[in-house]
């Protein structure tokens, strides 16, 4: 009888990338290798499958554990960062239990360091208290979640997992699952024959029937894919959101590169987009705490929305009025309501009743940095004109007036410098600045710019700076805490553009403005009034008009609300993209006439080598974003080609392949050998094989020298090409991964050599004025080559036997680099853009701008094994860009605040099972980004 009281395993995983897998893993191990007509060989506890509904999930899954004998990981950066996945790890390490736990990697990095006895440097499917826990290397097995495995794979991974399990070795186990099944395929064959036959020519209209059913819904599929793709690149530049939405829902309908080139679009169309926030209603108005960490925003049904964005939380309250304008402290404690009749103060922290101040119609209000004194004025009369008015200052501890004085004209704007200085901003340029506890004038600008038909102003959040906008003008900035001021005389300047502005801000340090003008944000940073240049404006589409904007402290964010719709958006200037991360990485100067800097990527991703064509500068940086580690040239060397031998030792390779070997530490790194020169060039290119100890340099007179790595002795050297360069040209040269095949560009076109026979094929250029290949690349098999002067890009199998595919290109390339599976090709412009082409197509994806302007052909590109592209431009920052077509829906997914409602679903067409998908997609991601 089947034991019903313990598990011979328990399944640990994510759900959100997992739950497919561990389902198809839990059937398997319960398969495999049980007797005939035996229900299942083991007991495998999956929460899904076995939890019983229950209020204490918690205690449930602990007495699962206990009377669980092993413990399989499902091992991903995700499961590492799982709270569920961590409770149910350390209860099983901290009861003694390390040694029964199994590893299945399903995602991220693991490597083991067997010389330190400890986990490599970047793994990141284990969480830091699991790689302190396990002190040996312990059994795990790979299984790729995305990709289907064969069903030899399959079962052989099985039965690493079971063996340890039952307590038998592998093989014999496997064999003994092999011999039961076949046994029981013969069993059940002799049983079925009958029924086979008798049924056989029924059976084959049924498949012809089904066949033809399944067709009709794969093209329905396609059809209603491609249409919600159009629909998508439609919605770009009117409403990002639901283009978003609509994208993501083609590509889950039907993958193709039509719907994958709508998502990426989608990704990429406002680099500085961080994410969405449902407000529920239309916002009125918007404001930051001085820090940046607390965003509230007044919305169309009575509501105050605030945001925490450093603990990802979201509250609400009443309003008495939808007409509201908003001010906080320096952290957000203290949020003050201006309505048009009252004054009210609203302890959002502790969520504590709103106390009204004052009960004035017309005022205007501000609160100081610490949230003990509240500002109010009189308006500007809703009649225009000047009316004298009255500034009062409130404790709001106590409610009491403790400072008023008359004043000769209404204000638009109160703010706070500091606990003692407040200023006021009106229309046109003016401002006051106002000293208390007397509230004596101070300083004052009265420029009194001539009225136009559309001005914005703004104060920063601490009201340091006062900012006018307007056609004609652009956006002048005054320095509030400076003496009294000239009549038309700002202290900065900005950038700006439109004939209808709509809203404005400006930064609390002065740095940047903002200003919305017909769905278009104008960015820029400010610079001294009276420079010659004009500082640079950045264009962000934000879909539709914006009613408000505001900047979250110093950090470089901004969030905007549209005049319709619900979503609150939040931008980053310092962000590149949401594909794209900039490395804290200085690039060196490159010579117009040198090429961009000389990259190579790790094994496993996690490190590039970084080296200038001068050869006086050379560094490994993280890929993740970490500091960089210098490599400090012995002798400086032009066209140092880094070499990586394994994730941690490089060499540096000089004139005749000759150079220093280096190991790289976390922080550091050191010189531990040197390889001695065995030719006359430079390296054009260089691959080491971490699986036999060999390495293949080529030269730049086109000679390969194939080398032992330990050491860099000589194995042997073949001459690549039958008409090569002089030496002091670079010639194009690529290797293959294996190291089986090598080329090299020469004045004939591009000679591929066999290494294990020497043959030599010749792959003429297709455009007569072409001397040399422009860039080559090896990659799953086949080569890939870019022809100069509007050549195409054609595909090679290895050998240089068949041409697979080629794609014609319009204007004049810059370079490129292909993703190591082949799939996808990165091509530089010489606009300094990219585009992005799937290969098997040739369509076209997408394009995507740089962010620093560079010259082309001083810009590098890398993939590494992970599918990142690494963008290096000479002399500036590095950028890496996720350009895995699997993750651009998780990180629209992220971007979005809310789900498609039934409505909005039935409007765009979303069929109804997508709509529920993307319901939970909205639903699992936080509420806000980390502040």
């Amino acid at each position: 009888m089947e034991r019903t009281d313990t598990y011979d395993a328990f399944i640990s995983y994510a759900t959100s990338v997992d739950a497919e897998l561990s389902a198809r893993l839990q059937k398997g191990l319960q398969h495999f290798n049980r007797r005939f007509l035996q229900r299942r060989g083991m007991r495998i506890f999956r929460d899904w499958s076995n939890l019983a509904p229950g209020p204490d999930l918690e205690r449930q899954l602990i007495g699962h554990l206990e009377r669980s004998r092993w413990l399989i990981l499902l091992a991903s950066p995700e499961s590492s960062a799982s709270p569920w996945v961590q409770k149910e790890v350390s209860w099983w390490i901290e009861n003694g239990r390390e040694k029964r736990i199994l590893i299945v990697r399903t995602g991220g990095r693991m490597t083991w360091d067997p010389a330190n006895q400890r986990w490599g440097v970047g793994t990141d499917s284990l969480s830091a208290y699991l790689q302190k826990a396990l002190h040996r290397e312990p059994l795990w097995v790979e299984m790729d979640r995305t990709a289907p495995s064969q069903r030899a794979q399959w079962n052989n991974n099985l039965a690493k997992i079971a063996a340890p399990i039952v307590g038998r070795d592998q093989d014999t186990l496997y064999g003994s699952h092999l011999r039961k099944r076949r046994l029981e395929a013969l069993t059940s064959a002799a049983v079925t024959m009958g029924l086979l036959v008798s049924a056989g020519l029924g059976g084959w209209y049924w498949r012809q029937d089904r066949q033809s059913r399944a067709a009709e819904q794969v093209q329905r599929h396609i059809s209603e894919a491609r249409n919600l793709a159009n629909q998508a690149v439609g919605l770009l530049d009117t409403h990002l959101e639901q283009a978003q939405l609509v994208a993501m829902a083609a590509v889950r309908e039907d993958d193709n590169p039509q719907t994958r080139s709508a998502l990426f679009r989608a990704v990429t169309s406002s680099p500085r987009l961080v994410r969405f926030l449902d407000a529920g209603a239309p916002v009125r108005d918007l404001a930051s705490s001085r820090d940046g960490t607390v965003l509230v925003a007044a919305t169309e049904n009575d509501r105050l929305i605030r945001w925490d964005l450093r603990h990802n939380t979201r509250s609400s309250l009443k309003l008495s009025s939808p007409e509201a304008s908003l001010s906080l402290d320096d952290h957000g404690r203290h949020v003050l309501v201006v309505t048009s009749s009252s004054v009210e103060l609203w302890s959002g922290s502790d969520g504590t009743a709103p106390r009204r101040l004052s009960s004035d119609d017309n005022q205007v209000a501000g609160i100081s940095p610490t949230g003990d004194r509240v500002a109010v004025a009189d308006g500007v009369p809703p009649e225009g004109g000047i009316r004298p008015g009255r500034l009062s200052v409130f404790d709001t501890g106590t409610g009491h007036r403790i400072a008023s004085t008359g004043l000769s004209q209404g204000w638009t704007t109160v703010g706070y410098t500091n606990s003692s200085t407040l200023v006021l901003a009106g229309l046109n340029g003016t401002w006051e600045r106002r000293s208390l506890p007397d509230l004596h004038l101070a300083g004052a600008s009265h420029a009194d710019l001539a009225p136009v038909n559309s001005i914005v102003t703004a104060l920063s959040p601490d009201a340091h700076y006062y900012c006018f906008y307007g056609p004609g003008y652009g956006a002048r900035i005054w320095d509030t805490t400076r003496g009294e001021q000239a009549s038309t005389t700002p202290d900065l300047v900005a950038g700006g553009a439109g004939d209808a502005p709509s809203a404005m801000a400006i930064s609390p340090d002065g740095l940047r403005t903002a200003v919305a003008d017909s769905g278009t944000l104008y960015v820029s940073r400010t610079a001294r009034a009276g420079r010659a240049d004009a500082p640079q404006t950045e264009t962000w589409r934000g879909g539709t008009d914006v009613r408000a904007l505001t900047f979250l402290g110093t950090s470089g964010r901004l969030a905007s609300a549209p005049l319709s719709g619900t979503s609150v958006s939040l931008w980053d200037t310092r962000q590149s993209g949401r594909l794209a991360r900039s490395l804290p990485v200085k690039l060196p100067f490159s010579a117009h006439a040198d090429p961009g800097p000389l990259m190579a990527a790790s094994p496993n991703g996690a490190r590039l080598a970084v080296a200038s064509p001068a050869g006086d500068e050379a560094f490994v940086a993280p890929v993740d974003g970490g500091p960089p580690v210098p490599l400090v040239p012995l002798n400086p060397i032009p066209f140092s080609l880094p070499m990586w031998i394994d994730n941690e030792h490089l060499v540096l390779l000089g004139p005749g392949a000759g150079g220093s070997v280096w190991t790289v530490h976390t922080g550091r790194a050191e010189v531990t050998g040197t390889w001695q020169p065995q030719g006359g060039g430079y390296p054009a290119a260089a691959l080491a094989s971490p699986r036999d100890g060999r390495s293949v340099i080529v030269e730049s007179d086109g000679t390969v020298q194939e080398r032992r790595t330990s050491d860099g002795r000589l194995i042997r050297s073949l001459a690549a090409t039958h008409r090569p360069y002089d030496t002091e040209v670079m010639p194009a040269a690529a290797i293959r991964d294996d190291l089986s095949d090598v080329a090299v560009a020469d004045r004939d076109g591009v000679s591929l050599l066999h290494l294990a026979s020497g043959r030599i094929t010749t792959l003429r250029s297709p455009t007569a004025n072409a001397e040399v290949a422009a860039t080559m690349q090896f990659a799953e098999g086949q080569l890939f080559v870019q022809w100069p002067t509007d050549g195409p890009l054609e595909v090679w199998d290895s050998r240089g036997t068949r041409r697979i595919r080629s794609h014609s290109l319009k204007d004049s390339p810059a370079g490129f680099a292909v993703t190591p599976d082949g799939q996808l090709i990165a091509r530089l412009q010489p606009d300094t853009t990219v585009t992005l082409i799937d290969t098997a197509s040739g369509e076209t994806l997408g394009t995507f701008p740089l962010l620093q302007q560079q010259l082309a052909r001083q810009t590098t590109l890398l993939f590494t094994p992970g599918d990142q592209l690494v963008v290096a431009p000479a002399d500036s920052t590095m950028t890496r860009w996720n350009l895995r077509p699997s993750d651009w829906d998780g990180i629209a997914c992220r971007t979005l605040a809310r789900a498609p409602s039934p409505d909005e679903a039935r409007t765009l067409h979303l069929p109804a099972s997508l709509a529920a998908t993307l319901r939970r997609c909205a639903t699992s991601t936080p509420p806000t980004p980390g502040a």
